[in-house]
């Protein structure tokens, strides 16, 4: 029997609440009326913007594009940071210097795609490159301003517990927003910015084909791979924070747990990869434990995969084709549709993209348009896509061709290598050394998880990851890390 997407909907309706007109200048009522407490110093100013990295599709004014919260406050904090003096490595202003550039002369050399709008975009215009440039512009003087406070001002160990508490928030969030779908109770929508999405739908290739809707949690950020991205940027500060403030494992361990159900509960392929590719934290960071646990499921290694092979074996028979699939319970559905069937061809991924976006991308190997791209914001007016093809790396591809991608490659490459020195240098402290390693794991992660989305002009928290990491690799003394001495744990003291 078919059943409808109409009829799915109300199947497992959602009993929202949807104040977020009114909530939007409520916020920006409160913050303007209150302006004059937290803008009267730095940090005050610099945790509120902190709080509004989360709020990605929440509170949002749209002027043509779309203002977050971050950029408001991101531009007060830019502006106050200027003014007593901004600093950043030498080698990452040059390498950001020359990205730019190269977007630059993309824009200039394709002039002639600017405005064209092949696509349905509105955005499609001729303002676009325009506005594009400023967001990345408004990215890189935001990162330099994080970096600055935190090497100036010692914000350190401030941003990991602010950071940390957010994503423990956005965590139960999270699993209050499954809870809700799942047994129809009460939830808040905060989402001005495409509400509809709460509830995509997967398995369809064409509103009258077979298929289902797919609840899958996002709280406050355009798509549930968004939560999981900054999920990865606070799961890293997360164990740093445990670390600093000597946190027991019996008081972290429930939240660990939380954050990591909520990364595989979003039905996040890249992140099921990006997970299980980063393991090997667990082994470099508490052997012990770790060989212990492997023990465990060693001896029963057989019992485990016999039972794990029959399980999947009975529940993949029993959805093998799309009309049984559509009757199956809603998580057979997610995780048979999403991780083995793939049965909408504009939701097959690969390593340059989504759906049409290996086609797109590949048209540039051979045109003129290899070096240098189309240019910054010109996407929409040469394939029809907003963020280009799903993975940050394609997208710069795109937008500057290899010479902007592989600016872009050496400046991340030099994170990484000053995050691996820190943690191959010898350090008199175990805290210190894992927390390097926490850092070089967790934007390894980062890394990966952006194959899958891009988020280069749009995500705040992308960049202020960046200045966080980029800090962590020019770290020359222990000291700077501002560990308070009653915090700081002793390679006698720390119990593997």
């Amino acid at each position: 029997m078919f059943v409808s997407p109409a009829e799915e909907l109300i199947r497992y309706s959602l009993r929202e609440v949807n104040l977020y007109p009114y909530l939007t200048w409520i916020f920006y009522g409160v913050l303007f009326l209150s302006g004059q407490s937290w803008m009267k110093t730095k940090k005050r100013l610099y945790t509120v913007f902190l709080i509004t990295l989360i709020f990605e599709t929440a509170f949002i004014i749209d002027v043509g594009f779309f203002i977050r919260p971050s950029y408001i406050l991101g531009l007060i904090l830019v502006l106050k940071v200027f003014m007593g003096g901004v600093t950043l490595p030498r080698k990452y202003v040059f390498f950001l210097i020359l990205f730019v550039i190269s977007g630059v002369i993309g824009i200039l050399i394709n002039s002639d795609l600017i405005g064209k709008a092949f696509s349905n975009e509105s955005r499609a215009t001729f303002l676009r490159p325009i506005i594009e440039l400023s967001q990345l512009l408004f990215m890189i003087f935001t990162a330099a301003s994080v970096f600055t406070l935190l090497k100036r001002e010692h914000y350190f160990s401030h941003t990991v517990r602010i950071i940390h508490w957010l994503a423990v928030i956005v965590a139960f969030s999270a699993i209050y927003e499954l809870i809700a779908i799942y047994f129809h109770l009460p939830y808040l929508n905060l989402n001005n910015m495409l509400p509809h999405y709460w509830y995509p739908r997967f398995g369809f290739d064409n509103d009258f084909s077979p298929g289902f809707l797919m609840f899958r949690a996002r709280v406050t950020f355009i798509e549930p791979i968004e939560l999981n991205n900054f999920q990865f940027f606070g799961l890293a500060c997360s164990l740093m924070y445990r670390l600093l403030y000597q946190k027991s494992w019996k008081y972290y361990f429930l939240l660990l747990t939380l954050q990591v159900v909520v990364l595989l509960g979003t039905f996040s392929r890249s992140t099921l990869f990006t997970f299980f590719a980063m393991a090997p934290l667990f082994f470099l960071f508490y052997p012990q434990k770790a060989y212990t646990a492997l023990e465990f499921f060693l001896k029963r290694f057989f019992t485990i995969c016999v039972v794990g092979i029959l399980v999947f074996f009975i529940q993949y028979i029993i959805t093998m084709t799309p009309e049984k699939l559509a009757h199956s319970h809603v998580l057979v559905k997610a995780l048979l549709t999403r991780n083995v069937l793939n049965q909408s061809e504009a939701d097959k991924p690969s390593i340059l993209g989504r759906g049409e976006a290996v086609d797109e991308v590949q048209k540039f190997f051979n045109g003129e348009r290899f070096f240098f791209g189309v240019g910054i914001g010109n996407d929409a007016n040469w394939m029809g896509g907003i963020g280009g093809s799903n993975s940050l790396y394609t997208q710069i591809f795109m937008f500057t061709g290899i010479i902007g991608t592989s600016i872009f490659l050496l400046f991340l490459g030099c994170i990484l290598f000053s995050l691996l020195k820190n943690y191959l240098r010898p350090q008199s402290d175990l805290t210190h050394r894992r927390i390097f390693l926490v850092a070089v794991v967790g934007f390894l992660s980062m890394l990966i998880q952006r194959f899958a989305f891009s988020g280069l002009l749009n995500d705040t928290y992308l960049w202020v990851a960046f200045a966080f990491f980029i800090y962590l690799g020019e770290v020359k003394k222990i000291d700077d890390l501002n560990v308070q001495k009653n915090t700081t744990i002793s390679v006698q003291k720390e119990k593997l």
